[in-house]
């Protein structure tokens, strides 16, 4: 009897603690989608004020920032300096599916992001700016839209990982 109510307690605590991580996800996403809109607008005020090429874009945005990004933007910086022979768009999709594979961006989220770099690079400068904008936009959309519906959908993550477990518990006892 001892060792069933134990591990029924470790089934709950399981499954709850998988509750609890579901939900701290679609935070880690909101946080996702700021630091690349925040990245976009650093680049929109580079194409605009700046003029330079973008190896000196992502070089002084990564100046600028921390973490993932700085590191997105470092490490875009010396490809695009290395001149590897590979287009923008083809060095762009790498950086973006090395950096920001492993975060809480969901598969459509990278699909706009690495379509962006399709549409730079190659573009005039007003094309270029008006690309990023609507890029922001669409970021900005999704984040809106991920912020209205987040509190429930928290709120339903970790009740499901904490019924899931009494669930499991009374299935097994």
């Amino acid at each position: 009897m001892g060792l069933q109510l134990i591990g029924s307690m470790f089934i709950i605590i399981g499954t709850s603690l998988l509750g609890f991580w579901w939900a701290a996800n679609y935070k880690k996403r909101v946080e996702a989608l700021d630091q690349i809109a925040y990245l976009m607008r650093m680049l929109y005020g580079e194409i605009k004020y700046q003029e330079g090429n973008f190896a000196e874009s992502f070089l002084s945005m990564g100046r600028h920032c921390s973490g993932r990004s700085q590191s997105f933007c470092m490490d875009l910086a010396q490809a695009l300096e290395e001149g590897s022979g590979q287009p923008f768009h083809t060095i762009w999709r790498n950086m973006v599916d090395t950096y920001w594979r492993e975060s809480a961006l969901l598969e459509e989220d990278r699909t706009i992001f690495i379509t962006l770099g399709e549409n730079l690079g190659y573009l005039d400068k007003e094309m270029q700016l008006n690309t990023i904008q609507l890029f922001i936009h669409q970021i900005d959309q999704r984040k809106q839209q991920l912020q209205q519906t987040m509190p429930e959908k928290c709120r339903i993550s970790r009740l499901i990982g904490v019924l899931a477990g009494v669930f499991i518990t009374i299935m097994l006892l």
